[in-house]
């Protein structure tokens, strides 16, 4: 290869199959290396190209030219012309419209330049701190940021409501804002998209979100209950959009709630998790009690009467003592999954974590499979333990 045309890259081997240094492009150079499959010298069908993110998310979906060049010095002018049309692309889609700005000043007037607190020459960097009647406080921050093929400004609220819970709200406006409308990204219990068209500007926004989040005030009082009084096992740091709490029983048990978001104080889905021995009578008491369900109560105070107990509370007992490991992995988190079969042998209770007991057992050459289950021993005490077949 001609050193003169890419004096910037050098070889890292005396075969000449890999190659490291820069590559400049708009008087930018960006550091990348690739290396050639000896075996088809011929082509650079194998050939791989590494480097910084910046150059893997430019090139991205473009890597069929290396398939096309037949040389090395064929390949690294064609990338050298490819990476200069898109960032000379990038560049002119920063080019904001005028009616783009003209849009945004217009929204600023109507906020009010009182609650500016800093503005940059562009408009690319926006910060307003808006106090509403009731103690609302909004709290813009406003940041360019770069994705593959198109340029967005991101747009982050801080929200606090009438109760004080703090929200985050995330508004994409497009390079082609006002023609088309804002994407707003939104953490709330339902799938409800907030509509928006074309003429709809950031206090629009606002106002549509703060009449979403007023119909889940008592969801979010009913849910912060179980949050400050029981030890929340999943999900680890729950979301406004979170329905489901799985609470730690004790003794190698827990209980799993999943909410109706319609009814909040109504009759919620409940699963027990822990050996038969376990979870048999207070899957009775639930059966049989579940009818004195009291709406002007707490989802809390409802199950404890329910169940006939106390649920364990972080004023009382330490969260570690819930964490119990995996028998088989030796971790208590799995990919977001905490150990959820349990052995029923009331001596052991070793718990699991479903996939790994399924590993286990599909490993052992004794195990039966019945359909979809799987039938073995117990990996501490030989006792008879079962497990669904774990679809990847």
């Amino acid at each position: 290869m001609n050193s003169q045309t890419f004096p910037l890259l050098i070889p890292e081997d005396t075969e000449g199959s890999s190659y490291l240094g820069f590559i400049t492009i708009k008087g930018q150079e960006i550091p990348f290396g690739i290396h050639i499959d000896q075996r088809n010298a011929r082509n650079l069908k194998n050939a791989h190209l590494r480097g910084s993110p910046e150059l893997c998310r430019l090139v991205a979906g473009q890597e069929h030219r290396l398939e096309q060049c037949s040389t090395l010095e064929e390949f690294l002018i064609d990338l050298k012309d490819l990476l200069e049309q898109l960032v000379t692309k990038e560049e002119n889609e920063l080019m904001r419209s005028g009616t783009y700005y003209s849009t945004l000043l217009e929204e600023l007037d109507a906020i009010g330049w009182d609650k500016l607190q800093s503005i940059d020459h562009a408009l690319k960097n926006i910060s307003l701190r808006i106090k509403y009647i009731g103690q609302h406080a909004l709290l813009f921050a406003c940041r360019e940021a770069i994705t593959y093929n198109h340029t967005v400004f991101n747009v982050l609220i801080s929200h606090s409501d009438s109760s004080g819970r703090q929200h985050t709200i995330k508004v994409i406006l497009p390079s082609s804002y006002p023609s088309d409308p804002p994407i707003v990204h939104v953490d709330l219990p339902t799938s409800i998209s907030i509509s928006l068209h074309s003429k709809s500007g950031l206090r629009k926004i606002i106002s549509l979100f703060q009449e979403e989040v007023k119909q889940f005030q008592d969801l979010w009082l009913l849910l912060e209950d179980f949050d400050n009084h029981t030890w929340v096992l999943e999900p680890d740091k729950p979301k406004r959009s979170d329905l489901m709490r799985r609470i730690a029983l004790g003794n190698h048990c827990s209980l799993q709630i999943d909410v109706d978001v319609k009814n909040p104080r109504g009759i919620c889905e409940c699963r027990l998790f822990g050996s038969e021995k376990t979870v048999g009578p207070l899957q009775d008491r639930l059966n049989k009690n579940l009818m004195r369900w009291d709406q002007s109560l707490t989802i809390r105070q409802n199950l404890e009467a329910i169940l006939e107990m106390n649920f364990p509370s972080p004023l009382t007992t330490s969260k570690s003592e819930f964490n119990v490991e995996c028998g088989i992995c030796y971790s208590y988190r799995l990919n977001d999954e905490i150990p959820s079969q349990t052995c029923n042998n009331e001596k052991c209770g070793q718990p699991f974590h479903r996939a790994c007991l399924y590993e286990w057992l599909r490993a052992i050459p004794t195990t039966r499979q019945s359909f979809n289950m799987l039938f073995g021993n117990c990996p501490y005490c030989d006792d008879n333990i079962t497990t669904m077949v774990v679809e990847k």
